[in-house]
């Protein structure tokens, strides 16, 4: 074919440069407009999921009654908090706030706030007086009472006496626990906490440490504590029956605050319950009659035999001694 049959109607049927082009770019057009509509319906998609968890309210456990104890405000307090916090839209205000907190109020701590709620219920706002005023408007204020009403008069003396009276019974790992939460509303130094931890401590655990280079801080004399602690309940776990130096016996649980076992003797040779309880009631092993024992007792089969034997001595000794 020559080359004037490869034009028809005087245009070449070979594509140029920017046919190739315009192509390309409408190509890239159609990907994107199928990139938008999948990006679109992936953001329609988490919208929705973003809708749905919104619409589902958070479960809270219900808020324990306060009766006035004065160790159990604290807890009650941030409990509360958080009941607060999450139910904004149904609390907007301090007067609700307040209304929320002090239904849970039993005992000591309602008879203490029913004098306000009465004066509330009974007359209008503006006879209201200014504390009953002041308690129903602001949250704060009415949290402010309440502390001085039954919180804790003297918070450091009180966990200076609990820190005094604190030692191990459990792991190390709880008593470190205990003995931290108490040392954080004190001002002691660093040495006095030291000393002070390591008398609280097991005397097993106390004898390793002192094997052990001392440690210039709180911190790592208290996670010396718990390696030992953890080492030796270990190593005693691993062993059949065996006990640790100081004749405690094996915990079962990780955190070993679960009431301890028999040792292993005394599971190997159960009391004979019985016996045990014939001997309360002061009665015979073998008969189970009163006024004597068992060695005694007619039913006793050594009992004619030994009867015979003294018999027999008597005899002897009056042939020796006519």
């Amino acid at each position: 074919m020559s080359r004037a049959g490869s034009v028809v109607g005087g245009t070449s049927s070979t594509p140029t440069t920017n046919d190739i082009a315009i192509k390309a770019l409408a190509e890239e057009m159609e990907n994107a407009k199928n990139f938008s509509a999948e990006a679109a319906e992936k953001i329609q998609e988490l919208t929705n999921q973003l809708k749905r968890l919104q619409s589902k309210p958070i479960k809270l456990s219900p808020l324990e009654k306060f009766d006035g104890t004065r160790s159990k405000l604290k807890g009650f307090l941030a409990a509360a908090s958080i009941h607060l916090d999450v139910n904004q839209d149904k609390l907007p205000n301090d007067t609700a706030r307040v209304s929320f907190v002090a239904a849970h109020f039993t005992g000591k701590a309602m008879d203490w706030f029913e004098i306000f709620l009465i004066e509330r219920m009974k007359y209008p706002e503006e006879q209201w007086g200014p504390e009953t005023r002041a308690i129903f408007t602001s949250y704060e204020y009415f949290e402010q009472k309440l502390t001085i009403s039954f919180g804790e008069v003297d918070i450091k003396r009180v966990a200076e006496q609990k820190l005094q009276r604190l030692h191990q019974t459990k792991s190390a790992s709880i008593y470190t626990s205990e003995f931290e939460q108490l040392a954080s509303k004190l001002n002691w130094g660093e040495e006095a906490l030291m000393a002070r931890y390591y008398e609280g401590l097991k005397e097993h655990i106390r004898y390793e440490l002192i094997r052990m280079d001392q440690p210039l801080t709180f911190a790592a004399l208290a996670q010396q504590a718990i390696r030992i602690d953890d080492r030796l309940y270990f190593w005693n776990k691993s062993k059949k029956g065996g006990q640790f130096a100081t004749n405690t016996v094996h915990r079962k649980s990780q955190d070993r605050g679960d009431p301890m076992k028999l040792g292993a003797n005394q599971e190997r040779y159960p009391k004979n319950k019985k016996k045990e309880e014939l001997r309360k009631k002061g009665l015979c092993f073998l008969c189970e009659l009163p006024g004597h024992l068992a060695r005694d007792c007619e039913k006793n089969p050594k009992r004619g035999h030994d009867r015979q034997k003294l018999a027999a001595n008597k005899e002897s000794k009056k042939q020796e001694n006519p």
